[in-house]
C-alpha cells in the first residue's frame, strides 16, 4: 500500500508542478527547469560530506546517466552502505556503476 500511495503522491506532484503525469517526461522537464544542482559536483562530495538526501540523489543520477534507469531500493542501500560503512567516495560509486556489466552491455542487442 505504501508504494501505491507514493506513486500517487508523485503523480499528483508532477501534475501540479510540471503539468504532466508522465513520469519520464516530468523528470526531463524537472531537469530542464531546475538543472542538476544537487549532483553536478558529486565528485567533490567527500566521505561524511553532503546530506543523506544529496547522496541518494547523486546515486540516482549516476544510475540514470549510465544505466538509463533509477536504482531499486537494494541498489540505493548497496551504495549507501559502500559510502558510509566502507568509505567509498562518490567517484568510486560512479566508476563502479559506469563500468558495471549492465552499463557496458546497455547498448548491445
Amino acid at each position: 500500500m505504501g508504494r501505491v500511495l507514493a506513486i500517487a503522491v508523485a503523480t499528483v506532484a508532477a501534475v501540479l508542478v510540471l503539468g504532466t503525469a508522465k513520469p519520464v517526461e516530468a523528470q526531463w522537464q524537472y531537469r530542464d527547469r531546475y538543472g542538476d544542482r544537487v549532483c553536478s559536483n558529486y565528485h567533490e562530495i567527500r566521505r561524511g560530506g553532503g546530506s543523506r538526501h544529496e547522496i541518494i540523489h547523486c546515486i540516482r543520477e549516476i544510475y540514470w546517466d549510465h544505466l538509463g534507469r533509477y536504482p531499486d531500493e537494494e541498489g540505493v542501500r548497496h551504495y549507501m552502505r559502500k559510502y558510509y560503512r566502507e568509505g567509498w567516495s562518490m567517484r568510486q560509486i560512479h566508476n563502479d556503476i559506469a563500468f558495471s556489466w549492465e552499463a557496458r552491455n546497455r547498448w548491445r542487442n
